[in-house]
């Protein structure tokens, strides 16, 4: 059964997820030194896209403190990418997420 389709158990995972927000679960993840401001469970699912399509071209958003962008870099690495991009954009890119981009 889809989660989506039980009200009480979707629910349930929305007010968990509340929870853990207010706790500051979404910075528990890092990479290389960066912290990944998203839900472990995102993360785990930008992963498995990117690996799964293994795309030459990524454009991230909201990069802040590079986590992100150095997780896509090295996934794009252990694919085997060599003319790989990824591009970031945000109000605010830390030097770290610039170098590594």
């Amino acid at each position: 059964m889809a989660m989506s389709a039980s009200a009480d158990i979707f629910a349930k995972s929305v007010n968990d997820l509340l929870e853990l927000n207010k706790c500051e679960y979404p910075y528990l993840s890092t990479k290389m030194g960066g912290t990944i401001i998203q839900m472990p469970a995102d993360v785990i699912a930008t992963q498995s896209t990117i690996w799964g399509t293994k795309p030459d071209v990524i454009i991230e958003t909201r990069a802040a403190q590079g986590g992100p962008v150095s997780q896509m870099v090295l996934l794009l690495q252990m694919l085997g990418k060599k003319d790989h991009k990824v591009t970031s954009e945000d109000i605010d890119i830390r030097q770290y997420a610039r170098s590594m981009a």
